[in-house]
């Protein structure tokens, strides 16, 4: 039996031969399995779009997961992201942003509640291009990927509050695992914002009760959702009290830990007015844990002279007996609260020294 294929001859010449490449290149991308291999030379030489902030400094496009306990304020905090991003104007009390169309899917929330929290955060002329969907009888993909399509050329933001409206309606594969149900969905909704450049779907999600020392495996269920996303966020606050912390980790930002102000309106704003402000003051509450009052004073002392300060002047400023201060510099430095950047002088552990000190060091 012959099993030369036969090409059709109906057409031109120049139809005959594109067909029969074409199928020729097709049929050998079918059967090399190297055939999506891209060199490391051929992926430098390659310009991608720049990425694109949500918050400039903190949170990037794409999908982004929002965990926290219930009932501390996560829904505060995405309502007041979607004014400011609406509206572009100052989020979290401090970081100017671009207006963008926002959808929020507050599907765990009536009219009415929404409504309310509106006039408790001082909104009486809400921007025109923040919308809200509390309940709907269509897929909820669906619905996200509709709007994402329609402002494609905008940047959208969508809120999708919560993750667990969208679980249950999802049905699990035959033979599927937890953790294989968990990414595929995770997946099939981060599909959607990788499709439309500079978009952001925040995904509100609940963490686990049981304690964890790492900020993601605090969140609810499988390490499939976290691992589809492109961010993760954890919002921390204690029950009745005004401050809390967003952890903030990424695949293409910077991670950091920023302390933060809960008010009695519902808005939530960074402490200290600033990205680097609000990280410092974490930083420096994780530092003061356990410290007796003597010790808070002479670390208060050094972390505000962040270009070094010596023993002598922390003695001016505090009132306290050189013999006392040199030893509680020593523990400050022994328990990685301090640094001692030069014989007799003690900084902040954000200190960094300029380019001066350093040639001076190097010629030494």
């Amino acid at each position: 039996m012959n099993d030369t294929k036969v090409i059709s001859v109906s057409g031109n010449v120049d139809e005959i031969i594109a067909k029969a490449q074409s199928e020729g290149d097709s049929a050998q991308s079918a059967t090399n399995p190297l055939s999506d291999m891209i060199s490391a030379k051929t992926l430098m030489s390659k310009q991608y779009p720049e990425m694109i902030e949500l918050v400039p400094g903190m949170i990037v496009s794409g999908t982004v997961i929002l965990a926290a306990a219930p009932k501390i304020g996560k829904s505060w905090l995405v309502l007041g992201l979607a004014l400011a991003s609406a509206r572009g104007s100052l989020a979290f009390g401090s970081i100017s942003v671009e207006s963008r169309p926002v959808l929020y899917l507050a599907l765990e929330d009536g009219e009415r509640r929404l409504q309310q929290r509106l006039l408790s955060l001082g909104v009486t002329d809400p921007p025109e291009n923040l919308f809200f969907i509390t309940q709907t009888q269509e897929d909820v993909p669906s619905v996200i990927e509709a709007f994402l399509e329609e402002h494609e050329s905008e940047q959208p933001l969508v809120i999708l509050d919560t993750l667990g409206k969208v679980l249950p309606t999802v049905p699990s594969g035959r033979n599927e695992s937890s953790y294989e149900r968990d990414y595929r969905i995770m997946s099939t909704l981060k599909a959607l914002a990788d499709r439309y450049y500079g978009s952001t779907l925040l995904i509100v999600h609940h963490t686990r009760k049981m304690g964890a020392t790492d900020a993601v495996e605090t969140i609810s269920g499988t390490n499939g959702i976290a691992g589809a996303a492109d961010a993760i966020m954890t919002l921390q606050r204690p029950r009745a009290s005004s401050e809390g912390v967003l952890f903030v980790t990424s695949r293409d930002a910077e991670e950091g830990e920023y302390h933060m102000g809960f008010a009695s309106n519902g808005s939530w704003t960074l402490t200290g007015g600033s990205v680097d402000a609000a990280k410092r003051a974490f930083e420096r509450e994780e530092h003061a844990k356990n410290l007796d009052t003597r010790s808070q004073t002479i670390l208060d002392c050094v972390e505000e002279h962040s270009s070094g300060i010596t023993p002598a002047e922390v003695v001016e400023m505090t009132g306290f007996n050189r013999n006392i201060v040199d030893p509680y510099l020593k523990r400050l430095v022994d328990s990685q609260r301090i640094q001692r950047i030069k014989r007799g002088v003690y900084a902040p552990l954000t200190y960094q020294p300029d380019l001066k000190e350093i040639e001076v060091q190097e010629v030494s």
